[in-house]
């Protein structure tokens, strides 16, 4: 794995993804109707588990080849790609004032495509 890879995975968590709060007006607010509930509970255990994986740092090098299959399941596609059924919250979101909720998001997406490219490598 290249160092610098796991180098701003790790600056990226300890700057954006591990600190808070967490958006929940904005999310809530993009998020509203009858799957508010069930929609919140995807989105953070998304975010929880991408930060997760990424909080692990320069130590996802030394991860065993179980541990690496199961992070890169966890990784391999984005949220409303994972989740195609909150994709008008997503159309809704573009044209919402969330930036909280954006920039967590984009956080998230960057920190999900270094963990897909850092294990790749093992």
């Amino acid at each position: 794995m290249k160092e610098e890879i796991l180098l701003k995975l790790a600056q990226l968590y300890e700057q954006e993804l591990g600190v808070g709060p967490f958006p929940l007006e904005e999310a809530r607010q993009v998020g509203r109707g009858k799957d508010w509930v069930r929609f919140h509970g995807c989105l953070n255990l998304f975010l929880t588990e991408i930060a997760g994986i990424a909080s692990h740092g320069k130590r996802l090098k030394k991860i065993s080849s179980e541990r690496n299959v199961e992070f890169r399941r966890i990784a391999a596609q984005p949220f409303f790609a994972k989740y195609p059924e909150y994709h008008y919250i997503e159309t809704r979101m573009q044209t919402s004032d969330v930036p909280g909720l954006k920039k967590l998001l984009d956080s998230t997406e960057q920190a999900r495509l270094l963990i897909v490219e850092a294990l790749a490598e093992k």
